[in-house]
């Protein structure tokens, strides 16, 4: 989803109805002095509207830890989707062919109750 651009007026009025109060952090923002963006308190990847009702103040400190913290959550509700969809599939490890697990036939070995080892009997060198 595109977020659309805000003109000036808009973009005030966002803040004249926070009245002047970083979401994040709750101090005031003072509009001359310092750097303050409009946020998405929901984001749009997580289902957030591009509305003015979905919109506040944020310092651009604020706005910037608030979007990496984000990140993660968009990451991973858009792997919970795939996966409810049947198309993510997790990267399976697998050990190289040179070394199997122990105690696995491929190993040639198996292991005795008393923590001992003895060759598998199904397996023959």
């Amino acid at each position: 989803m595109s977020r659309r651009s805000l003109s000036k007026g808009q973009r005030i009025d966002v803040l004249a109805a926070a009245s002047g109060v970083c979401h994040i952090c709750g101090d005031r923002i003072n509009p001359v002095r310092e750097r303050w963006e409009v946020e998405h308190v929901i984001p749009l990847a997580l289902g957030g509207s591009d509305d003015v009702e979905n919109m506040r103040p944020a310092h651009r400190a604020c706005h910037a830890g608030k979007t990496r913290r984000d990140v993660g959550v968009i990451a991973k509700a858009k792997r919970v989707a795939q996966k409810h969809a049947g198309t993510f599939r997790p990267a399976r490890h697998k050990l190289p062919p040179s070394r199997p697990l122990p105690g696995t036939k491929a190993s040639g070995l198996r292991k005795k109750l008393n923590g001992s080892f003895e060759p598998h009997p199904t397996r023959t060198r």
